[in-house]
């Protein structure tokens, strides 16, 4: 690629001229069509990327081209506790990012979701998958409301219940989840149960949502036989290729199903213009944080007050009309839950 002078795009980022989100928008990706990255950034930024960023993900799962290695990932999890295995995966589909996205959040209801078939013909399971490189507000909520989600799909209303699909949550997190601090095992599975008698589990075979916090890994050996493929497999999502490289060839990674997960993402971030659109993202976020949002959050700056109560208003009945989570247009606009739930 020819290199190109890799100075700062031009954006007005004065805190004494805000502009509404749209504004932002616009202008940003104006100076991003002029935009080239030079060869050495595009492979330094190669080097230190993982599973867990999101073009990385979309990259390596899209298009059904994995599906047999998102069955083995989510059987790594069900052996742990003698599951019945899914046989296969049907379909499945990423949520395609945009720079948009960084600013208005997602569109579907999780990074993942799939249909699959479980083994020896005993039904359908809906595979719901969340995956979290940073600390985020609220993620046990998020996660539950993804694998609650998908519990319908595939099922048509009054069909026979006995028929509705099983379901199985992934979250894999790059932090330690607050709700899970009395715990070190870095695979954590949730069911429901009985209130008053716990150990009685209520369809535990059917749902389970597992979080599985990569800070916890720890060391291999400390952790039961069952646990090592699923530990491998986490190896991967968080180390880099670089990295990843030297644990298969010092035999930390030895999972058939982790190393051609490496593989695989080995062969997504060799796609320049996928780090590229990286890149892009990175200077987005930065260029975010440095410009005051606050006509969105607090629109006190220059009498902007009735403008920015307007947009978030405007933008937060845009969000419910696409079926956005209450919860989660409160987090991206930085709203109270009782201000959204007004506007329903």
């Amino acid at each position: 690629m020819e290199k190109k002078d890799n100075k700062p795009l031009l954006v007005n980022t004065s805190k004494t001229s805000l502009k509404t989100s749209e504004e932002i928008f616009q202008e940003y990706t104006k100076a991003l069509k002029e935009k080239r990255y030079p060869s050495e950034k595009i492979a330094k930024k190669q080097k230190e990327v993982t599973l867990m960023d999101d073009r990385v993900l979309e990259a390596v799962f899209s298009d059904n081209k994995n599906n047999p290695l998102l069955a083995g990932i989510a059987n790594a999890m069900r052996k742990i506790h003698n599951l019945t295995p899914i046989a296969k995966v049907l379909n499945s589909q990423v949520e395609k990012t945009s720079i948009w996205d960084v600013l208005f959040g997602r569109k579907m209801i999780a990074d993942l979701i799939g249909e699959g078939e479980k083994a020896f013909n005993s039904g359908k399971i809906n595979i719901t998958a969340e995956v979290q490189k940073e600390q985020a507000e609220a993620f046990a909520t998020r996660g539950t409301l993804s694998s609650g989600n998908v519990m319908r799909t595939g099922f048509e209303k009054g069909a026979d219940y006995s028929m509705a699909p099983d379901v199985i949550g992934i979250n894999i997190l790059g932090f330690k989840l607050p709700e899970l601090h009395y715990t070190e095992t870095f695979c954590s599975r949730i069911v429901r149960t009985n209130f008053d008698a716990p150990k009685n589990f209520f369809l535990a075979d059917k749902y389970s949502d597992y979080y599985l916090e990569i800070p916890k890994l720890g060391k291999k050996e400390q952790f039961d036989e069952k646990y090592h493929e699923l530990w491998d497999i986490l190896q991967v999502f968080k180390t880099t290729i670089e990295n990843q490289e030297e644990d298969i060839r010092m035999g930390v990674i030895t999972s058939p199903i982790a190393m051609e997960l490496s593989r695989e993402f080995k062969v997504a971030t060799g796609d320049p213009h996928m780090i590229e659109q990286l890149l892009t993202e990175d200077e987005f976020r930065a260029m975010l944080a440095q410009h005051d949002l606050n006509v969105l959050n607090k629109g006190h700056n220059e009498g902007r007050v009735e403008g920015a109560e307007k947009n978030a208003t405007e933008t937060a009945i845009e969000m419910l009309n696409r079926n956005y989570d209450p919860v989660q247009i409160s987090e991206i606009l930085r709203r109270p839950i009782e201000w959204v739930n007004k506007l329903m």
